[in-house]
């Protein structure tokens, strides 16, 4: 885990324990143990930051929702700005860990195609370092659209937000 992730992490185990009294915390952790199959007693700040920063999670999609649902149900709850403000904190911490999670997956998936390549072809990524980049990431992966990269004057690259809506069966 680079500095950045491991400082996120931190943060975010500080903010679950902090919200660990709360609506909201109540919500993920029942997202949680229903995305995961976890065992109520089993889940903790630790647990859930820990899932959240693990590189090797196939389902990252599925980190993004378990927010995203817990959200919708403390939207529904309550109207108190403080502990609005808590759960903005916590989900925010917890979507930076899952866009990291899809930043090491592409990187992966680019090694990988750049080992099968043949030499005359050239598979570049580069990590994206741009909040308006990371937001992209994180919106296109909530709402399960597509982010599709522009290329602009002078070859600068920059996101162009394509999102195809799908919603599944369960309405979510």
């Amino acid at each position: 885990m680079v500095d950045q992730q491991h400082f996120q992490y931190q943060l975010a185990v500080r903010l679950l324990r902090e919200a660990e009294d709360s609506a909201f915390y109540a919500a993920l952790k029942a997202e949680f143990q229903q995305a995961f199959n976890e065992k109520p007693g089993n889940i903790n700040a630790d647990k859930i930051a820990s899932r959240f920063a693990d590189p090797i999670s196939n389902r990252v999609e599925v980190l993004f929702r378990v927010v995203r649902r817990a959200l919708i149900a403390v939207a529904r709850q309550t109207n108190d700005a403080e502990l609005t403000q808590q759960v903005k904190e916590v989900a925010a911490a917890l979507y930076f860990l899952a866009a990291c999670q899809l930043i090491y997956q592409a990187q992966s998936k680019a090694i990988e195609a750049a080992r099968n390549a043949a030499p005359h072809e050239k598979y570049v990524l580069r990590t994206p370092s741009d909040e308006r980049v990371i937001c992209a990431i994180i919106v296109a992966a909530t709402h399960s659209g597509a982010l599709h990269w522009v290329f602009g004057k002078g070859g600068e690259s920059y996101p162009q937000y394509v999102f195809d809506m799908i919603l599944p069966a369960d309405g979510d």
